[in-house]
């Protein structure tokens, strides 16, 4: 295989052009059908039969996807096992004939998968691209993921597309994906409610890369919660309701950005840093984040920012206090302001490093304690640990 890389690239440094990977829509009908307005805002099992109907009717191989899925949700147990097999067989099938050489990239066993989907009633509706793997020549033809992307996202199939990770998209493993979000704005989809930009794979844990600046999400009228690795510049974003930053540090231009009342709609404010103590040195002025944003959840890192949100009295609107990364001293003061954070629902430890307070901490906060492993990592209401 290295000896077909060397190739490849004697053949560049000649003049050739090395093509990314391309999809294909034969056979799928190109217009929207006269129902997918409906279904993005009400959908039923009643429409999607009708949808489907139209899809076969114009020989769409979509159409049999969705007779499959209805009937599957149907199903008596000894038929189930048949009808799924089925599915996923058609399923495999149309994607080798769609995206013919990209699919190859979800066949990789789930470790190292550079492209992960979830397909729905014939629909794309989750997509993560360069965020496992490694992108690696000796495996992977493209040196640029990019225009392959650009590709997936205008493919009639990518629609209804709800979800959309991107990590790392070149060989140089960079993952400065703000190159294409004007394309993803371009696309037009009407169902992406969340983004995830800077993806690492599991061999660059602990490094956070440049991202760029994120100013064409503002454009995304969908969007309603963003997650960030690395460093980035995010603009104002008025609709969205969950932000999650993992950054280099916290910058003075970043809290200017969050203190406008330019988020009114902003649920959620989870931000982790590379620093223990992220906060220090900030004027942090917590009161005017939970001013101006109707927060629910809010995460915390370090002592700094720990003890200036509990100097406040306004905590009662919160449901889920996070402390990322606590260690004993945080979970130490915490316990000590206990009336201060009466009010909130739900204290979640994410990633904690924890010492001599575990059983402290556990006994004093009893069910209102969730521990999650990931920074994150959602809480799981039936279960202590979320696996994340």
């Amino acid at each position: 295989m290295q000896e077909l890389a060397n190739s490849i690239d004697k053949l560049i440094a000649e003049g050739w052009t090395l093509l990314p990977w391309r999809g294909s829509a034969e056979g799928l009908v190109a217009e929207p059908s006269p129902f997918e307005a409906e279904l993005i805002s009400a959908p039923s099992p009643a429409l999607w039969s009708v949808h489907g109907d139209w899809w076969a009717a114009r020989g769409d191989p979509r159409g049999e996807l969705v007779t499959l899925e209805l009937a599957l949700a149907d199903a008596a147990p000894a038929e189930h096992a048949r009808l799924e097999a089925a599915a996923h067989t058609l399923l495999a099938r149309l994607q080798r004939e769609w995206f013919g050489e990209l699919a190859e990239l979800a066949e990789i066993d789930e470790e190292g998968a550079l492209l992960r989907w979830r397909w729905s009633h014939g629909y794309l509706r989750e997509l993560e691209l360069g965020g496992s793997g490694a992108l690696d020549l000796d495996a992977h033809a493209p040196k640029d993921l990019a225009p392959s992307l650009v590709d997936l996202l205008a493919h009639p199939s990518a629609r209804m597309l709800e979800r959309l990770g991107l990590g790392v998209l070149d060989r140089a493993g960079r993952r400065n994906v703000a190159r294409v979000l004007d394309r993803i704005v371009e696309a037009r989809l009407p169902r992406l409610r969340r983004l995830e930009l800077g993806l690492a794979p599991a061999t660059m844990t602990g490094k956070i890369g440049k991202i760029g600046e994120l100013g064409p999400l503002a454009q995304l009228d969908s969007l309603r919660s963003l997650r960030v690795h690395g460093e980035a510049r995010v603009p104002a974003l008025a609709r969205l309701e969950q932000l999650e930053l993992d950054v280099p540090e916290i910058d003075p231009s970043l809290l200017q950005c969050l203190r406008t009342p330019s988020w009114p709609s902003l649920r959620r404010l989870w931000i982790t840093s590379e620093r223990n103590n992220p906060w220090s040195g900030n004027r942090t002025r917590f009161a005017t984040l939970l001013d101006v944003m109707p927060l629910r959840e809010l995460a915390i890192q370090g002592s700094t920012g720990l003890n200036d949100l509990l100097d406040l009295d306004n905590l009662a609107q919160l449901d889920e206090l996070r402390l990322i990364k606590a260690r004993d001293a945080e979970v130490q003061m915490l316990l000590s302001r206990l009336p201060s954070i009466a009010g909130i629902a739900r204290i979640v430890l994410a990633a904690p490093r924890l010492e001599h307070t575990h059983d402290r901490v556990r006994a004093q906060l009893g069910d209102r304690l969730h521990i999650v492993r990931g920074p994150f990592t959602e809480v799981v209401p039936s279960t202590d640990l979320a696996v994340g």
